[in-house]
């Protein structure tokens, strides 16, 4: 437990994210990944994830706008050094390769995919695979995603025959600024 001191439980956490979730989300998921998540963010904390730390180098939380249970932070921003720090790990494996600047086109027996460098087309080999393609905003008018947030992926795995979850689950944030975008913060001010 993270922060038993100041009254948070896995409980009060799985409690709160299906009640955020209109009692929609697979209740068994969310106690999985509740229950899974200290592990996680001790291991993140291990590989050198810069989280912000109180004075007994503990962990520190943040209560964000009504919600009740209590989030960690990292200076504000947690993907970025969250991403950083996945990457920085990979860097000591010669068995992952990255494929920046590619983009998918479809999910075969592997994947096609496009170096948008060169403009070559190439066609992955694979008799398994993760699908992560991130969210799909930018299907609507106003949003605050990036503009590289769109449902390609989602039509990918449409296309191949892949089973489609939860679709109607939508992250907006409720602070952004029409028509910019700009996010005003929920956290405390400094």
């Amino acid at each position: 437990m993270l922060t038993k001191e100041e009254g948070d439980n896995l409980e009060a956490h799985i409690y709160y994210t299906v009640k955020g979730s209109d009692f929609l989300a697979d209740q068994d998921v969310v106690e999985r990944l509740v229950y899974s998540m200290p592990y996680e963010i001790y291991q993140l904390d291990h590989w050198g994830m810069p989280w912000s730390h109180n004075k007994m180098v503990l962990l520190l939380n943040e209560v964000l706008g009504d919600i009740l249970f209590q989030e960690l932070h990292s200076h504000r921003t947690v993907g970025f050094f969250e991403m950083q720090t996945l990457y920085d790990r990979c860097l000591n494996h010669d068995n992952i390769d990255f494929y920046n600047e590619w983009f998918c086109t479809s999910i075969l027996t592997g994947l096609t995919a496009i170096e948008m460098k060169t403009g070559e087309f190439v066609k992955f080999k694979s008799s398994a695979g993760i699908v992560c393609t991130g969210g799909a905003g930018r299907v609507y008018a106003f949003s605050t995603y990036a503009y590289s947030s769109t449902p390609d992926g989602i039509d990918m795995a449409y296309r191949a025959g892949l089973e489609l979850k939860d679709m109607e689950f939508v992250q907006f944030h409720p602070t952004g600024i029409l028509p910019s975008g700009i996010l005003i913060s929920e956290g405390p001010q400094q």
